[in-house]
């Protein structure tokens, strides 16, 4: 529960791993195949930040959010 609570205030290090995990290209592969989401290949690691944030928050928030289909980007 405390690595939890600790990592998810920071967003688990998002922008910090970004690029050694892979993400952009992971995005540029997947993205494309992506039925939710058109067009989230395009998106700048900024914005994915952003969702990705957001999708945390939700997680802490007991689920409430993550129904929505869309989070939207500045």
């Amino acid at each position: 529960m405390f690595s939890w609570k600790a990592l998810s205030q920071t967003n688990f290090l998002f922008k910090h791993l970004y690029e050694y995990n892979g993400i952009a290209e992971q995005i540029a592969q997947y993205g494309p195949q992506n039925r939710n989401r058109t067009g989230f290949e395009t998106t700048t690691k900024e914005e994915r930040a952003i969702v990705f944030g957001e999708i945390v928050k939700s997680v802490n928030n007991d689920g409430l959010g993550l129904e929505k289909n869309y989070i939207s980007l500045p």
